[in-house]
């Protein structure tokens, strides 16, 4: 191009708008297409430290917990959020006397990274840099402390996924709700 250049910052600028063009016309376009308002979803990965018995215990316990949901999946890969059972055992005198429990629910930064940079408006070279150093972290929604006996684990499960993990995840589905809402809105 003669007379006024094409930049790269140009270039750019021109990329962020189709970008964002394209999501405006693909969230107004595929609820339309399915005929049905898309469902608010969610992957969850599940860390334990604990002792392998308590693991064992809890685990088919909570991911039982987690599907009755309906709307969340497990998985090792891309979470959407994180929930942290970190578990030791109480013992006095030589016996154990059930146990103490951290649940934590986080979201990984980098879920929510792209649209915080695209928001800043950053260069390249400045995303880079901040994706670098963020990636890997994660926010903390929620935490609990349990102290809960040996028996009745399935009880602890139904109460770690309705109090703790559920709670942050109703902010998700209210959300969904609203933009959907939103877009209904403006259809009429």
């Amino acid at each position: 191009m003669r007379g006024r250049g094409f930049t790269s910052e140009r270039h750019g600028n021109i990329i962020r708008l189709m970008r964002l063009a394209l999501f405006f016309v693909l969230s107004g376009l595929l609820p339309v297409c399915v005929a049905q308002p898309l469902k608010w979803h969610a992957n969850v990965r599940v860390r334990y430290y604990a002792s392998e018995s308590f693991q064992s215990q809890i685990r088919s316990y909570l991911s039982r917990e987690l599907r009755a949901l309906g709307d969340v999946d497990e998985t090792d890969v891309n979470p959407d959020y994180i929930v942290t059972v970190s578990a030791i055992t109480n013992t006095i005198g030589g016996g154990s006397h059930g146990y103490a429990i951290h649940v934590s629910v986080a979201v990984p930064v980098e879920s929510f990274l792209p649209t915080t940079l695209f928001l800043l408006k950053l260069d390249q070279e400045n995303q880079k840099f901040i994706n670098q150093y963020l990636t890997g972290y994660e926010h903390l929604e929620n935490a609990t402390m349990y102290i809960w006996p040996e028996s009745n684990l399935g009880e602890l499960a139904k109460k770690i996924v309705t109090e703790d993990v559920d709670s942050v995840f109703e902010d998700g589905r209210k959300a969904r709700r609203k933009a959907l809402d939103l877009m209904n809105s403006k259809r009429k």
